[in-house]
């Protein structure tokens, strides 16, 4: 794992947080409904890694119906943090504002770097 080739997948703020709307809260009250399920049944959790405030602040986010200031404060403050950027060198970067694009970027770098490496 070490000495395998990491690629950096980058991407907007404002595209991350619809990309990840779009997959939690497609269903918008059911998407919320369990979002609030797993906050409340992993509270102690959550409040260790973002605080008492913080997290009292995204649960009225959820109750209010406010998935888009929900999802923002999530990347920010949790996920972007806690995923920051590796001691590896990636050897590449993509940007996947454009999906359909960043994986085709993928797939060619795939087939022309990576598999001869096998």
């Amino acid at each position: 794992m070490e000495a395998a080739k990491t690629v950096k997948l980058t991407g907007s703020l404002h595209h991350r947080i619809n990309r990840i709307i779009k997959d939690y809260f497609s269903d918008r009250d059911a998407g919320i409904k369990l979002m609030l399920e797993l906050f409340r049944s992993k509270e102690k959790f959550f409040r260790q890694q973002l605080s008492k405030i913080l997290f009292d602040d995204l649960i009225l986010k959820l109750e209010n119906g406010n998935v888009y200031e929900f999802t923002e404060i999530m990347i920010k403050d949790y996920y972007d943090k806690r995923y920051r950027e590796k001691k590896k060198t990636p050897v590449m970067e993509i940007n996947t504002d454009d999906m359909d694009r960043a994986s085709a970027e993928l797939v060619e770098f795939y087939v022309n770097d990576l598999s001869g490496d096998k």
